[in-house]
């Protein structure tokens, strides 16, 4: 090692006038001591990089190789970063090296990690410790250490070096030195209380290891500089040192790997039973804690002692040969406490042989029974005392068991009846088609039979225990405005339910109407237990009083307008007639002639809808003749969407039936619907028509019987039809418009119905409106297969 004395400035000029021939030798070995110490530096963290990799690779699971690994990267920083300061050009490139060894506090945080996992210490364990208190300081040491060391260097003969603050500079110092003292005592807490002989070796290594910095540090920042002599790199080897010590004890002394004596130990010191442990002149070599706690004595008092003070009838013996048996197992006995108690124990133990096959001690297993004593007179007493009472109560029993019998048999005949009624109210519930669904007290679900289940589209085992609010979705339709419905019984038990009809929405987004009953249930008491909920299906009744209503309305219209359409063609004939012989002889211009004329005009528009209402009176019968709709619509579409402000989009099955239909009753439906559907979209917009094979055996449709149709579909893109308007748009007279007469759609109505089929109307507000007519259709059969292929071409040939 080399040691270097800063002289005086008088001194060495007075050796160089002494020596001037010399002066280029001095500079020589200057530069030469530069490279020197520098290379120091390198080597020492090349070791370090080089024992980081290793001790790593040795174990790369371990927490504590982990730890030392960064350790050893965090000296090789330092000691690289000395490197680059002393080889710098200029004061200002060593001053930014100088300035990232502002990081070195993060060397005392992971030295203190190191000991704490070493020692395995339950706060290595503490992720919020290790960060909070080891981690977190260590960036405000890192800025304090860095306004400290962002000074200027001076130009020393090995080099530059640091011209710290002194204020930070010491604080800093003190801190580094509390840290090393908290990592010696924690190693020499563990050092104490380990029992194992190789991890008190490796824990004397790392003390010794860990306190050669220190020293160095205390030696060379403080006590050398007080005598104007300073060692560079001293701190730099010191960390090599740590590396190599390690290194070594790692590769020699297995270090972070668990030992067997180390495992043996902590089994002993854990066990739950007390454990003596003897040599072969029955000295007590090991007593584990449950032991000394058993017999309420230290473990001072016991250690190199005659076992006999715990096992008195060894007391005659002077060595584990003498004993007779070599091997026991649970015998029972009575040792003595250190207060003179004595208690039950049960004793093994097990002679213990060298690889030789000498006798080198026992191993004494020592259990305290003296709970399980008092347990086991207590239930001797306690047998005792049973056994009285059982003979009390045999006889009381007997007597009961033959009461008990016939109770039972009675029992077993109720709960036949009662399950036999239960299994007839389950077939009564799932046969009948209206839906049930029975609650608690808390509105709580506990019921369901087969109707309900297919009506809400919940299963009863995701029903069970719901809310009945979340299983059975109900709304009013009252003023055609849905409003959530929430079942209530009648307040009287007098009151006869009355049936309401809602709208239930399925959980499969299907809509029924259904008609609802809500009673209470009350046991025999009168208490209240729940309610029953009795729903049934009126979607079909609904719609069909809807067709009858709707067709007993337009029969008596037809009646009604039959009558006033046929008054009225003669009075208006009369008119007419009047009003053309009135203006013979009157001149053309003249006033009166213009104002009949006016009238004339207005009793030929009155006549025109006389004729409409002729039309809708007469109720004429259709002249059917089987045909291709899609010509029909293709042609009819055609022509009545020229010149209207509305696009049209026409979509055709392949295979489309033909219908039996009048060509010209169904060209004026499609007139009627066209004109409609343009009308419903006043800014313009695409009509967009359909038509496809529908069998209602597959796809039932309401009102219709089972059969082939042909499904024809004219969907607008308008603003929709209200719902108290949706119902009424086939009422003859009924429109929506200034201009309208409203028998289009009942016309159309009454042919589609004369013709044997159904119109039906489906609209959304917002969303536009859609027709569909359901034609009846001729499916066309399968031809025939000709047996005779092969005459038949042959034939064809010769022709």
């Amino acid at each position: 090692m080399n040691v270097t004395i800063r002289a005086k400035v008088s001194i060495t000029n007075s050796l160089f006038n002494l020596y001037p021939s010399s002066f280029n030798e001095v500079i020589r070995r200057i530069s030469t001591m530069l490279t020197f110490y520098a290379l120091l530096s390198l080597f020492s963290a090349l070791i370090c990089v080089s024992v980081a990799v290793f001790i790593f690779f040795k174990n790369s699971s371990s927490t504590q190789n982990k730890v030392f690994s960064a350790l050893c990267i965090s000296f090789s920083y330092w000691a690289f970063l000395e490197f680059l300061v002393r080889q710098a050009e200029t004061a200002e490139r060593a001053r930014m090296w100088l300035s990232l060894k502002s990081l070195w506090p993060f060397s005392l945080a992971l030295l203190l990690h190191f000991v704490v996992v070493f020692t395995r210490s339950r706060l290595s364990k503490n992720r919020f410790f290790l960060f909070a208190f080891i981690y977190l300081p260590t960036i405000f040491l890192s800025v304090l250490s860095y306004n400290t060391y962002n000074t200027i260097p001076t130009k020393e003969f090995w080099g530059w070096s640091s011209n710290p603050e002194r204020l930070g500079y010491n604080f800093l110092f003190y801190i580094s030195a509390t840290v090393a003292t908290v990592c010696l005592i924690l190693l020499l807490r563990f050092y104490k209380h380990c029992q194992d002989t190789c991890e008190n070796k490796n824990t004397k290594l790392i003390f010794w290891a860990i306190s050669f910095p220190v020293i160095t540090g205390i030696l060379s920042e403080f006590m050398f500089l007080g005598f104007s002599v300073k060692i560079p790199e001293l701190v730099n080897i010191s960390f090599a040192f740590i590396a190599l010590v390690i290194g070594f004890a790692v590769n020699r002394r297995d270090l972070f790997n668990v030992s067997t004596g180390l495992a043996a130990s902590t089994i002993v010191e854990t066990m739950s039973e007390g454990i003596l442990v003897v040599n072969s002149k029955l000295e007590i070599e090991v007593i584990n804690p449950m032991l000394l706690q058993t017999l309420k004595r230290d473990r001072s008092d016991l250690i190199n002692k005659h076992c006999g003070c715990v096992l008195d009838f060894l007391s005659d013996y002077s060595s584990v040969s003498e004993i007779p048996n070599k091997k026991c197992s649970d015998k029972k006995l009575h040792l003595l406490r250190n207060d003179g108690e004595k208690f039950p124990a049960l004793l093994s133990w097990s002679t213990i042989y060298a690889k030789d096959g000498n006798i080198v001690g026992t191993v004494f297993i020592i259990r305290d029974i003296t709970e399980i004593e008092i347990v086991r007179r207590s239930l001797l007493k306690a047998q005792e005392e049973l056994e009285e009472k059982v003979e009390e109560r045999t006889t009381e029993l007997t007597e009961s068991n033959k009461m008990l019998i016939c109770e039972i048999e009675d029992k077993q005949r109720a709960e036949r009846h009662l399950k036999a009624e239960q299994e007839r109210l389950s077939v009564t519930l799932s046969s009948i088609h209206d839906g049930v669904i029975a609650t608690n007290k808390e509105g709580k679900v506990m019921l369901l039979n087969d109707a309900a289940i297919k009506m809400t589209g919940v299963e009863l085992e995701n029903a069970w225990g719901q809310n009945l609010e979340d299983v059975y979705e109900v709304y009013d339709i009252t003023n055609d405005q849905l409003k959530r419905h929430f079942p209530k019984p009648q307040k009287s038990k007098d009151e006869e339910p009355q049936p309401n009809c809602y709208q239930i929405y399925s959980k499969d987004g299907t809509k029924r109407l259904i008609s609802e009953m809500c009673a209470p249930i009350s046991d025999t008491s009168g208490h209240f237990n729940g309610n029953v909920i009795v729903f049934s299906d009126v979607t079909k009744r609904k719609k069909i009083e809807e067709e009858l209503f709707r067709a007993r309305k337009l029969e008596s219209m037809s009646i009604l307008a039959s009558g006033i359409a046929n008054e009225f063609s003669t009075i208006f004939s009369n008119i007419v007639t009047n009003l053309f012989l009135s203006k013979v002889g009157i001149d053309p211009s003249s006033e009166t002639c213009r104002l009949i004329t006016t009238a004339e005009k207005a009793a030929f528009k009155a006549s025109g809808l006389i004729k409409q209402l002729q039309v809708f009176a007469s109720n004429n019968t259709p002249l059917k003749e089987q045909g291709c709709i899609r010509d029909l619509i293709e042609t009819s579409v055609g022509f009545y969407m020229n010149g209207l402000n509305s696009d049209y989009m026409l979509d055709f099955a392949e295979d489309l039936y033909e219908v039996e239909m009048d060509k010209g009753q169904i060209d004026q439906v499609l007139n009627n619907l066209i004109i409609n559907a343009d009308q419903a979209m006043a800014e313009g917009g695409t009509v967009r028509i359909s038509a496809q094979n529908h069998d209602t055996a597959e796809n039932p449709v309401l009102g219709l019987s089972e059969g082939h149709f042909v499904k024809i579909s004219i969907k607008d893109s308008g603003k929709g039809i209200p719902g108290d308007t949706l119902t009424r748009v086939f009422d003859p007279y009924f429109t929506t418009r200034e201009n309208g007469i409203g028998l289009g759609l009942t016309m159309a109505y009454a042919t589609i119905r004369n013709h044997g089929g159904q119109i039906n109307i489906e609209s959304e507000p917002g969303k536009g409106s859609v027709f569909h007519i359901f034609l009846p259709a001729i499916k066309p059969q399968p031809q025939q297969e000709d047996i005779h292929n092969e005459d038949n071409d042959y034939q064809t040939k010769s022709a």
